[in-house]
């Protein structure tokens, strides 16, 4: 099995239903080999069901964390194009949280 990662899946402005796609198939929830109109039946079109509305609040997610972009008129979602990726800060005290720190997103 190849792996993508989201970035690239949803480089360019991707519609809702493709988008909820593309995240399920990274975290690799849909049986293999699954297209898009094997599996769009999951979610869509009779959302709202839990499926769905599972996958739009982890895109809503990525949206808050400011790795997705999200055009609400057309109802498309992007990689943001300068989300870094999750980081630590040189002044966090690992010593403070023995699980590790708190991640900041830039």
């Amino acid at each position: 099995m190849t792996y993508a990662k989201l970035r690239g899946l949803l480089a360019e402005w991707t519609d809702l239903d493709l988008a909820c796609y593309q995240v399920g198939r990274v975290m690799d929830l849909f049986a293999e080999p699954s297209s898009f109109t094997d599996v769009r039946g999951l979610f869509f079109p009779s959302y709202p069901n839990d499926n769905g509305e599972l996958l739009l609040r982890i895109l809503d997610s990525l949206v808050g964390l400011g790795a997705l972009e999200y055009r609400a008129d057309l109802l498309q979602y992007r990689w943001a194009p300068g989300f870094g990726g999750l980081t630590r800060s040189a002044d966090e005290d690992d010593d403070a949280d023995p699980g590790g720190g708190v991640a900041s997103f830039r």
